[in-house]
């Protein structure tokens, strides 16, 4: 059976002479497909399908099992979904001809096996294929279409808060399945998420200078081209809220924080609590009815990059059983009341190579390189300089190799707690309760005097939050994680 009418002519011609030259011309007939199947199928007593390529669904199989016709079929694709072995039809293997006839004699041989395979290929088509079966299946097919919604999340920057976001990306994966995810992302952080599993796509941009001014027009047009359903904003700030409005995007759901907000049109009032920076997220996602979410962070690394590690370590001599404490040089470059300092950190790594034989490996961005420099002029240990040669995902890598690291309230901090690295953090300017990210093994060394915390980029008090913490207690604190 087929259609002959499309058949390529030297196609048929050939089936033709193969039929002649093997006598079989009062034996096979040729049906097209134009003819009533059911009347087709009356006159067969066994249907055989020989396919050996991989079958998508296999309707004349369906169609010879609704009348009741034994089948042999070969084991291919979705072949095997309606033609259970032994219960519905009977199995071959594809390019074994022994074995199909030897299936096809069995129907000869074996009367009752007919009559039981007929009877139960019939009642699995009943059962699957009746019209209003099909008719429920489709309108669900329809409706699951209709119901798959498109989702934007904004979370731009910086690498640390991206980080953050993790866990409401998941819970909103666990909440919407068949949903398609995107995130818009600076683009100098899109590593961090490229393997997330929660995510269909990264939209990457440059808001401080392709993006901007007709860049951001074009980048509003873009998202509008998608023709999302929501946008859940965690950036939410005025830029964020403001695309979200041209995108065109029907649903906007964020904060009530005065940032352009009377755009988003699904909103909560900032907590006027201090809450945690995942809790804080929890409040946006429980307008979409997402509730109980695992706070746990997570990072992805590849095994390209666990070796470049390894190889690493191993190429700079670092000694077998060696315990390696990762430093962060700077929290941030905008803020210097976050940053320890050069000082401090070069005595710390003194005492522990000194007192604990522990290696140093010295962490930060391409624009940290200066403050490493001075770092090496104030130490004579023998330290592993990686600020600014690595790409994020080598930074990955290598921070899962530390036995702990210590770090300001940075994107880094928040990186150890996703790849269950113990650090010891230092806060000053900012609030511990506010910013530090759920982690399972942690130290966080805090003076809180008087005016913290003050949320101040400089300082006119000498920094005497952060400089009060001492490179002792920071040795101390570590010795205890260690």
């Amino acid at each position: 059976m087929g259609d002959i009418s499309s058949a390529k002519e030297e196609y048929m011609n050939k089936i033709h002479l193969s039929i002649k030259r093997l006598l079989l011309e009062n034996i096979v007939t040729i049906k097209d497909s134009s003819e009533d199947v059911f009347k087709v199928m009356k006159d067969i007593d066994i249907f055989v399908s020989a396919n050996r390529e991989q079958e998508a669904f296999g309707r004349t199989l369906i169609e010879a099992q609704a009348r009741g016709v034994p089948v042999v079929a070969t084991r291919v694709g979705g072949v095997v979904e309606n033609v259970i072995d032994e219960e519905t039809g009977l199995l071959c293997e594809p390019n074994n001809p022994a074995d199909m006839a030897d299936k096809i004699l069995r129907y000869i041989r074996e009367p009752e096996l007919i009559k039981r395979m007929a009877i139960n290929a019939r009642s699995n088509v009943e059962e699957k294929y009746s019209l209003e079966q099909m008719m429920i299946k489709t309108l669900e097919v329809y409706s699951d279409i209709l119901n798959m919604k498109k989702i934007l999340i904004f979370k731009i920057s910086a690498l640390g808060d991206i980080i953050l976001a993790v866990p409401s990306i998941r819970a909103i994966r666990k909440n919407f399945r068949n949903a398609t995810i995107k995130v818009l992302v600076d683009y100098r952080f899109r590593e961090i998420l490229e393997k997330c599993p929660y995510i269909d796509e990264i939209i990457a941009c440059d808001l401080k200078s392709r993006d901007t001014g007709i860049g951001f027009l074009k980048l509003a047009g873009r998202l509008r081209s998608e023709d999302f359903d929501l946008s859940v904003d965690f950036q939410n700030n005025r830029k964020s809220h403001i695309l979200s409005v041209l995108s065109m995007i029907p649903e906007r759901y964020g904060f009530d924080n005065r940032k352009c907000s009377f755009l988003i049109n699904r909103k909560i009032s900032l907590p006027k609590n201090v809450v945690g920076p995942v809790d804080q997220q929890a409040l946006v996602l429980g307008l979409l009815g997402i509730t109980g979410i695992e706070e746990n962070l997570e990072l992805w690394t590849d095994m390209v990059n666990e070796e470049w590690a390894k190889k690493y370590l191993q190429k700079i001599w670092t000694i077998k059983g060696q315990k390696l404490v990762g430093l962060s040089i700077s929290a941030s470059r905008k803020w210097e009341t976050k940053n320890w300092g050069v000082s401090q950190l070069s005595e710390l790594a003194e005492m522990l190579a000194r007192e604990k034989n522990i290696r140093v490996i010295l962490f930060g961005a391409e624009e940290d390189m200066q403050d490493a420099k001075k770092f090496l002029k104030k130490t004579d240990v023998k330290v592993i300089d990686v600020v600014g040669k690595t790409t994020l995902a080598q930074c990955v890598s290598l921070m899962k190799k530390c036995d702990a690291l210590v770090t300001g309230d940075s994107a880094l901090m928040h990186m150890a707690a996703a790849i269950n690295v113990p650090f010891v953090s230092i806060f000053g300017p900012t609030s511990p309760e506010r910013h530090l990210p759920p982690a399972e093994k942690y130290k966080v060394l805090y003076k809180r005097i008087k005016c913290s915390p003050c949320y101040k980029p400089t300082c006119s008090r000498k920094m005497e939050c952060l400089k009060g913490i001492k490179p002792r207690e920071v040795f101390d604190a570590l010795m205890e994680l260690l």
